[in-house]
């Protein structure tokens, strides 16, 4: 008797294992070019769980911590085989034997399923079903996050047995809990690399301190978190994306907050990179970056003696006596106190700034006043109707066709990647991996430049492909909006608001209209007094 779909799905849902990697996987595993994915990666030092703010060190780790103890670091991770290609031929012994075994733990002796694994997989490429199997690897060099140009966003563990690499999909709460440091130190660092990098002016490297990335931070990355969503139903996704999101203030200390959680880590990384060749190694100007250091354990101390935790890394602690010193404080990261004591006394080539005089005009040219724009607000339909242009009083109007801000930016992809991400909803354009619909549509000195090794994100013809692939996307942000955006015979745009005109075409605008227990009344939006027209 054919085993019942609920038999198999209980079969499939199970995870086997755990298995040694070595004895698992096959040594062609896996092919080139790919990199499989481990979902609840757990990491284990001495039996004991550990995460990655205690094994990604600089350099190497500091004498008293775990790492130096206890070098042998393990991770396990569910991985799912797509293939029974993947499985030596013992580990594929174990695993078929395994899955006979829970088939009869499961299953009462009369009712087993039968199945092997040759025939849950099938004999064709797609058929059946797949199993997860919990596998074990000794872990070796540092783990990988937010540094590659290829797996930008993703984080990669590498494991001694064939020096296989594997992408991490989630991580087990343990772990997670000990590496959120480590996920923002790494995720700091990318911010001030996209913010040098589309930085419009090439500010240099030596006028790059914590004002201006606050600065670059205000203007580039807090703008376009009012269009993001980062949690949406993607079915109304694109409805949603554009309406305006009303987030809370971000003010500067918030920011400032951010960058000083981990402003020690951030110094050790660049004083280990200022040794470097790469020209992209400093990212900021070390010198002012020390002073910044020591004025946020200042700052922390003030916080702290006013009930406010600031500043700090997750599960630190004030130091309240200054107890430590600057260079203390970065041993933490690794090597020794008195490596980074020599590291602080390096010179750095630290300009002279001259105090600046506060800057004045002529007393018959007066300072430029601009004024403010006018805030466009969008309302949640749900709870109110819109409201015709009459039934307002003869205040100041914004605009109100609904389009998106981040549609009005030409889109830049920084360098070193190429991958284009909407500022709007998740659609991504990937110029290494283009769909065959995309590439049908292209022009031929495009496709051929693709196609080719030596083209760069800045060439022109894939600047035009950008734009136009962009500009596509876009219409559906503005198709969502009730927007389209028009063509006129004098190669004109101009953006068309279908409401607009359909109340033009019904000849005049409708005034809002509620029943009563008495007779039909028209009712006001203001609740000022009404004040007659002037008669000429």
């Amino acid at each position: 008797m054919a085993p019942s779909q609920k038999q198999i799905a209980r079969l499939v849902d199970h995870v086997y294992g755990p298995y040694p990697d070595n004895v698992l996987l096959s040594e062609t595993f896996p092919a080139i070019g790919k990199i499989p994915v481990l979902r609840e990666l757990q990491m284990l030092c001495d039996n004991k769980p550990i995460g990655f703010d205690e094994t990604e060190y600089i350099i190497k780790p500091p004498v008293n911590s775990r790492l130096a103890r206890c070098p042998e670091v393990v991770f396990s991770g569910v991985l799912e085989i797509e293939s029974l290609d993947w499985l030596s031929e013992q580990g594929l012994q174990y695993l078929d034997q395994d899955f006979k075994d829970y088939d009869s733990k499961i299953n009462l002796q009369h009712n087993l399923s039968n199945l092997s694994l040759k025939n849950l997989y099938g004999f064709r490429k797609g058929e059946g079903s797949r199993i997860n199997v919990k596998v074990v690897c000794s872990k070796m060099l540092l783990a990988a996050y937010m540094t590659s140009t290829k797996q930008f966003e993703t984080l990669i563990v590498y494991a001694k047995e064939k020096k296989r690499k594997f992408a991490v999909h989630s991580l087990h709460v343990s772990t997670f809990q000990m590496s959120r440091n480590f996920l923002d130190r790494y995720q700091i660092r990318a911010a001030i690399v996209e913010l040098k990098e589309t930085d419009p002016n090439n500010t240099p490297t030596e006028d790059v301190n914590i004002e201006w990335l606050i600065n670059r931070y205000m203007s580039t990355i807090v703008p376009r978190d009012a269009s993001n969503r980062i949690i949406a139903d993607p079915e109304i996704e694109f409805g949603v994306s554009t309406e305006r999101r009303f987030l809370r203030h971000i003010s500067r200390a918030d920011i400032r907050g951010y960058f000083a959680s981990q402003a020690e880590w951030i110094l050790a990384n660049q004083l280990a990179a200022s040794s470097s060749n790469s020209k992209n190694a400093r990212l900021l100007d070390i010198p002012q970056w020390i002073d910044f250091c020591r004025e946020v354990r200042k700052d922390r101390v003030d916080a702290e003696k006013n009930g406010i935790v600031w500043g700090l890394p997750h599960g630190a602690d004030v130091d309240l006596k200054y107890s430590e010193g600057l260079a203390s404080t970065l041993a933490k990261y690794g090597e020794t106190q008195q490596f980074w004591a020599n590291k602080l006394k390096q010179p750095f080539g630290r300009k002279k700034i001259a105090k600046s005089r506060p800057r004045t005009l002529s007393p018959e040219i007066p300072l430029p006043i601009e004024p403010l724009p006018l805030r466009q607000f969008q309302y949640d339909s749900d709870f109110s109707e819109e409201s015709s242009a009459e039934s307002w009083s003869s205040e100041p109007t914004s605009p109100s066709i609904p389009v998106p801000d981040f549609c009005f930016q030409a889109p830049e992809i920084p360098n070193g990647r190429f991958v284009w991400h909407c500022p709007g909803c998740r659609h991504k354009i990937d110029l290494l991996k283009m769909s065959s619909d995309n590439m049908d549509h292209l022009p031929d000195d495009t496709v051929r430049i693709l196609g080719g090794k030596s083209w760069k994100v800045k060439d022109e013809p894939i600047q035009r492909l950008l734009r136009q692939m962009v500009s596509n996307h876009y219409k559906t942000h503005l198709a969502a909006g009730k927007v389209e955006l028009v063509q006129t015979a004098d190669n004109k745009w101009y953006l068309q608001d279908h409401q607009v005109l359909k109340e033009k075409a019904s000849g005049g605008t409708r005034v809002k209209e509620e029943a009563f227990d008495g007779d039909m009344v028209q009712l006001r939006r203001s609740n000022r007094e009404p004040c007659p027209k002037k008669l000429s």
